[in-house]
């Protein structure tokens, strides 16, 4: 399969190279509720502590402190509209637009339904949509105007999802009231635009985020309900597999360019469901409490964490193996390649053999080595195979198929 740029799905993901930015490498807050990389290739976060654009090595604030135009401390949505400005949804003074390095500020006064903003999203028609604490706000952009039109079917609703799926159907999702679709295409045609969905009986009422699934499959992140997906016009609960712990909370869900989806939790870790295969992230801080993710033009994954700040992961120039993929450790004394390209590595927990992607361990305890410190390793003239231990030598005669290695 021909892989888009990106985080190969095919690596676990342990392999993949982890960058991490707190306060004390410059991030304005730990707490990072929303990531957007723009047109110009910055990276933007919403935070706590105001706005910040990261250019890969620097972050610059945008705040109380030092931008007179905004007024308060937190933001949680971010979006790029079609003439490639940036729009801020903040938590309690409205939405803000950043255009020509200047910010300007919509509120109640110029027509929004409320002035929390949970959610923003700018479908592919360029219409810009304002998901707020009291309603859902259409927002049609011009050169020289703002029109602010509220929906009125959905007035008085705490909006915390949006999406537009494949059909250009909106889905707008909530805190506790349930899932909205908004059919915008008939929207001036008479027929009804919002209808509230089945959600399994009323057991999955909320929906704190959306993603793209395979063919018309929407994803859905809903809290304590867990995992959901809408499919063939019926909404399903994602099951677990038994060996993977279910997560308590899903706060994020989002689908990278390769179609796999990656899974932020509460409390727990990063999870990513590629081809019905569903793995782990490493158990690290920066890997949990999850608040956003988002995949850069590069291929980077950044992830926002709600204690703990950005992260980032990356194929990276160089692919690790390590006991997670099946190494028996990772401290590793001697590589070396046989002649039909397959390597051989010493440890200090046995003698491993790397050959088409799958690791095969010779160790002490199963008799096949006098000591599990494995120090060199060599294939002589004759084709048989010398490992140097720390108890001596063995050699593995040439043509001798198996794990077993015949003593010297």
């Amino acid at each position: 399969m021909l892989l888009s740029q990106g985080l190969n799905p095919t690596k676990n993901l342990t392999q993949f190279a982890l960058r991490s930015w707190s306060t004390d490498q410059g991030s304005p807050s730990t707490a990072i509720l929303d990531i957007l990389q723009t047109r110009n290739h910055y990276v933007w976060l919403a935070t706590f502590n105001g706005l910040a654009r990261f250019d890969g090595v620097r972050f610059t604030s945008y705040n109380q402190t030092n931008t007179s135009e905004i007024t308060v401390a937190g933001f949680y949505a971010l979006c790029e509209d079609a003439r490639g400005d940036l729009w801020a949804g903040s938590s309690g003074a409205g939405l803000y637009r950043y255009r020509n390095n200047v910010f300007t500020s919509f509120t109640n006064k110029q027509g929004l339904s409320g002035i929390t903003i949970s959610a923003l999203y700018c479908d592919r028609s360029g219409v810009l949509w304002v998901g707020s604490n009291d309603g859902l706000d259409k927002i049609e952009i011009t050169e020289d105007s703002v029109r602010i039109v509220p929906i009125q079917e959905l007035h008085g609703i705490h909006i915390w999802a949006l999406h537009e799926d494949k059909n250009g159907m909106l889905w707008i999702g909530t805190r506790d009231n349930g899932i909205y679709r908004m059919d915008k295409i008939r929207q001036s045609q008479g027929y009804e635009r919002v209808k509230k969905m089945n959600t399994l009986n009323n057991q999955f009422s909320c929906a704190v985020s959306f993603a793209a699934g395979h063919a018309d499959t929407v994803w859905i992140a809903g809290l304590e309900n867990g995992l959901g997906y809408f499919a063939e016009g019926v909404l399903h609960r994602f099951e677990f597999p038994s060996d993977v712990r279910m997560p308590k909370l899903v706060r994020k869900v989002f689908t990278d360019a390769n179609g796999a989806l990656w899974i932020g939790t509460v409390n727990d870790r990063l999870l990513r469901l590629y081809q019905g295969g569903l793995s782990a992230a490493p158990a690290v801080e920066q890997l949990t409490n999850i608040e956003s993710l988002y995949q850069d033009r590069e291929g980077t994954l950044w992830v926002g964490s709600y204690y703990t700040g950005l992260s980032s992961l990356s194929d990276g120039k160089f692919t690790n193996y390590t006991v997670a993929e099946g190494m028996s450790s990772n401290i590793v004394h001697r590589i070396w390649q046989d002649t039909d390209a397959s390597i051989w590595i010493g440890t200090n927990h046995g003698l491993n053999h790397w050959q088409n992607g799958s690791i095969t361990t010779f160790s002490k305890e199963r008799g096949e080595l006098p000591d599990d410190i494995v120090r060199d390793i060599l294939r002589d003239s004759r084709g048989d195979l010398w490992i140097a231990t720390f108890e001596g030598v063995v050699r593995k005669p040439s043509g001798k198929s198996g794990k077993k290695i015949v003593y010297s």
